[in-house]
């Protein structure tokens, strides 16, 4: 009687590690395109914005930018965002309309916090001519 009974719950313990097995997806679910994604590392993933700087406005820390589609987001400036031109560190007073820039943010609260800024940035990839 013993052997039935440790073969039986041999049995049922192979048949619920299948059946958990089975249950774990086998693909992963790609992000959106229109959302870029960076993973850093640590970090909360963060979402990336490029265009122009249409306003800023240094009492409400926040920045509009103008999206090469033609749509204009609104961030909220976090106090230790960090902002670059050309790989320097500069501060916000620097930024002026016009520049193109790009913005890593997270959603916070249904606010965009913007975490980063990189001036002067291309938001296009050059094409270079072959080698004659």
């Amino acid at each position: 009687m013993k052997p039935l009974t440790f073969v039986l719950a041999l049995l049922f313990v192979i048949g619920c590690v299948a059946f958990v097995w089975g249950q774990q997806p086998t693909t992963q679910e790609q992000p959106k395109k229109s959302e870029q994604v960076t993973k850093q590392v640590g970090v909360e993933k963060t979402l990336t914005s490029a265009g122009e700087i249409v306003s800023f406005d240094s009492t409400a820390s926040t920045i509009t930018v103008k999206e090469k589609s033609g749509k204009s987001e609104t961030f909220k400036i976090d106090p230790k965002a960090i902002v670059k031109k050309a790989g320097k560190a500069i501060t916000l007073k620097d930024l002026s309309a016009g520049e193109k820039i790009r913005v890593g943010y997270k959603a916070e609260a249904g606010e965009k916090v913007a975490t980063w800024i990189s001036v002067g940035v291309q938001h296009e990839k050059k094409v270079q001519a072959p080698k004659k």
